[in-house]
């Protein structure tokens, strides 16, 4: 692979899932091997200097990374400490790190959260604070990894909009890994497609959009539009729905919704959306039994499934074969092996046939999500039939091809087996041509049949 970034440069790197992308960012941020293990042949220069030949540190102030799990590298008590770590970590004086901490809240939309643990944040929320963290340094370049996965229209818009400025007025080289690309069509000047870890073609945006890297959305034909719905599987009466406490007492839980009132039936395929910090995976764990309300009552007739909508947290084995095992024995107790029919069919699902025996640590992000959605689907294989699955930002991290294989799993759970599937999603692959109900959480309330605005990323 022979690859060169210019100073000021906007680069747009695309490939499916699995591909090599993240790998080719860590190299390039010098954490292979200093902190990723791996073998590394050739020369990466950053700035004339090897990243892997020099302190990590030095390195971050040139150039920094954003991780596809933001939570991954965010260990504070609180946002202000947590964009004020690394200036300080750099030796700047507490008063000019404070005035880098708030222009970077300023830029990533986050001020009057200084005092807010990361902990109570959404998902979209704790991305802007890793990239506020990040841009506090002041790098002269940066590499985003999946930037946008858990991010609103809104948000990827404003984001677009201060990488764009800060591109422009302090020359910031943007490397970005992403696989909803439309949002980055007028910001890139390069564009590099990546596949099965080597470069395949690369050149100008439009001649690589034209070669195919996923650019288009593809349609929801795999889901089919719900006819007909079964018994009532969970309620919500008169619900009341506050965000979760952080760690410091004198902080108060904020009211997120009120006035709750939900019925979801067997056979139903339900779309969820709203802005970032609306509540909606609050609500996901209150539906999942995870959390309580403040107030009102829910009533489920089955066990909810809950799908996080950061995989690693409910991925427990070595191996994939290992995972399924696991989930399975949660849903039977003392099964010794799982059913070679089931193994194979739950691998065929996830479109993992090939990765049966790998650690699960070496799948990418999208490949961790569809393992955490079969694993599930092993738990409730006993009472599958008018269950209710909820999966919170199911496609996050994943590529058009695989993009079928997570809406195949869906299809499977809701038409062939009756479930319930409640999904929570920013993607507007989803959101476009979703056939089933829609339910948006707007200015507290949880609202019924509602379209989503119109995505434009």
């Amino acid at each position: 692979m022979d690859l060169e970034i210019r100073a000021a440069d906007r680069v747009l790197i695309t490939g499916p899932s699995g591909g090599g992308k993240t790998t080719l960012a860590r190299a390039l941020a010098g954490m292979i091997p200093l902190a990723f293990p791996g073998e590394r042949e050739g020369r990466v220069s950053v700035y004339g200097r090897d990243p892997a030949r020099q302190p990590l540190w030095e390195t971050a102030q040139r150039l920094a990374m954003v991780f596809q799990r933001p939570a991954s590298q965010l260990f504070n008590f609180t946002v202000r400490d947590e964009v004020l770590f690394g200036p300080l970590n750099l030796g700047l004086k507490p008063g000019e790190a404070r005035e880098q901490a708030r222009w970077a809240l300023e830029v990533m939309g986050l001020q009057g959260f200084e005092e807010r643990s990361p902990r109570t944040l959404s998902g979209g929320e704790l991305q802007r604070l890793a990239l506020a963290a990040v841009l506090a340094m002041r790098p002269r370049a940066v590499i985003l990894d999946e930037p946008t996965a858990h991010l609103d229209r809104s948000g990827r818009e404003a984001l677009v909009q201060a990488l764009t400025r800060l591109n422009t007025d302090d020359g910031l080289s943007v490397v970005v890994i992403e696989h909803r690309t439309r949002a980055w069509v007028p910001f890139a000047r390069q564009h590099l497609h990546l596949a099965g870890g080597r470069l395949t073609a690369g050149g100008p945006l439009a001649a690589g959009l034209s070669a195919g890297t996923g650019g288009g959305s593809p349609r929801l034909t795999l889901l089919q539009p719900v006819t007909s719905c079964g018994r009532p599987v969970l309620r919500v009466v008169d619900g009341v729905i506050a965000r979760r406490g952080s760690m410091r007492r004198e902080e108060r839980s904020p009211v997120l919704l009120r006035d709750v009132n939900l019925e979801l039936h067997t056979g139903e395929l339900i779309l969820l959306t709203g802005e970032n910090g609306s509540g909606k995976t609050t609500l996901a764990r209150v539906l999942a039994g995870f959390e309580r309300p403040a107030r009102g009552r829910v009533v489920r007739s089955a066990r909810p499934l809950l799908l996080f909508q950061d995989p690693i947290d409910q991925l427990f084995a070595e191996t994939v074969e290992e995972e399924l095992f696991v989930g399975l024995r949660a849903g039977r107790g003392r099964e010794k092996a799982l059913p070679g029919d089931l193994l194979d069919g739950l691998l065929r699902m996830a479109g993992l046939e090939q990765r049966r025996g790998q650690p699960v640590g070496s799948l990418s992000t999208g490949e961790q999500r569809r393992l955490a959605l079969a694993a599930l689907v092993a738990a409730g294989a006993t009472e599958t039939q008018g269950s209710l699955f909820i999966l919170d930002e199911p496609t996050a991290g994943q590529d058009d091809l695989h993009l079928q294989a997570m809406l195949r799993m869906i299809r499977d759970l809701n038409h062939d087996l009756g479930a319930a599937v409640l999904v929570i999603s920013h993607d507007e692959r989803l959101i476009a041509g979703w056939p089933g109900r829609r339910l948006r959480i707007q200015g507290g309330r949880l609202v019924e049949g509602v379209q989503a605005p119109k995505e434009g990323a």
